[in-house]
């Protein structure tokens, strides 16, 4: 399946208001200041919203995850959405109910605390679409490195540097599938 660059392209779904999901299919890691977050999953939620749409918002959730060389990190995602933009290969990181994405971290060695703010044009994002009618889907992959993070606590044997940064990574893979129906992008 061959990655299309952002263009034209939209994304398509058989039915409109039918759930929409998606789960890593490769390892999605999270980058900064010379440190990084993976988790075991990652998984992705919303509603398809036309038939044909140059959009699509979908809600982050991250667990069992290690973050910046400690086990047991959370991620609270709550009321964020990630929406995409086929015309420009970016996504947009709206409507958290704290302002930001926040990972903690800590063990009694150390705490670190990194929130990722609501923000514009994350870049590197590429969809194409896998499998064949009617059992197609989109593979999103992403291969971002402008996004913007504030740690506001680094404490014992945390890594990270306080303060704003605003070259945070993102790359991994993730199948989006609808509950009934088919999605695809083209």
């Amino acid at each position: 399946m061959a990655l299309l660059p952002a263009s034209a392209a939209e994304f398509h779904a058989s039915t409109v208001g039918v759930a929409i999901r998606g789960e890593q299919s490769t390892s999605v890691k999270l980058t900064t200041t010379g440190t990084s977050s993976t988790c075991t999953t990652v998984k992705f939620s919303g509603t398809t919203e036309a038939t044909a749409s140059t959009t699509q918002k979908l809600h982050p959730e991250f667990s069992e995850c290690t973050s910046f060389g400690f086990l047991g990190s959370t991620f609270n995602t709550l009321g964020c959405q990630f929406t995409f933009h086929t015309q420009t290969g970016t996504f947009d990181l709206a409507d958290c109910t704290n302002g930001a994405i926040i990972i903690i971290t800590s063990s009694a060695f150390g705490k670190c605390v990194m929130e990722i703010p609501n923000q514009n044009g994350i870049n590197g994002q590429s969809w194409a679409t896998g499998g064949t009618s009617p059992n197609r889907d989109i593979l999103w992959t992403m291969n971002s490195t402008n996004i913007k993070d504030r740690v506001t606590t680094s404490t014992g044997i945390c890594s990270l540097a306080v303060g704003e940064h605003t070259n945070t990574t993102l790359t991994g893979t993730v199948t989006l599938k609808v509950a009934s129906g088919e999605t695809w992008y083209a």
